[in-house]
């Protein structure tokens, strides 16, 4: 349970209810059925494209890639998790 408030208030979630898995005959005991992607995605806007050609420090460059609304890998999964679509034990079985 602490692994669990721990990352949700890393990543500013609040959420009481945490979700579990729970296996059927239809999803082979794994409680899961279907594929459902945890991903990181960067759209290149106008400004993160200057700062790429300017060749901007790294971390100018994720700043804004952030300011436009990227979420990280974890971030996603974790709000995954707390809307019930993915378990923490398969966030953490994938994220690490």
């Amino acid at each position: 349970m602490k692994l669990q408030k721990r990352l949700l208030k890393n990543y500013g979630i609040g959420s009481d209810v945490i979700y579990e898995s729970s296996g059927c005959a239809a999803c082979d005991n794994l409680g899961y059925k279907g594929r459902v992607a945890i991903f990181e995605l960067l759209e290149i806007s106008p400004a993160l494209r200057s700062l790429i050609i300017a060749n901007a420090p790294f971390d100018a460059v994720c700043a804004q890639a952030r300011a436009d609304g990227m979420k990280t890998l974890q971030e996603d999964g974790a709000h995954k998790v707390k809307d019930g679509i993915i378990s923490l034990a398969e966030y953490i079985r994938v994220i690490g």
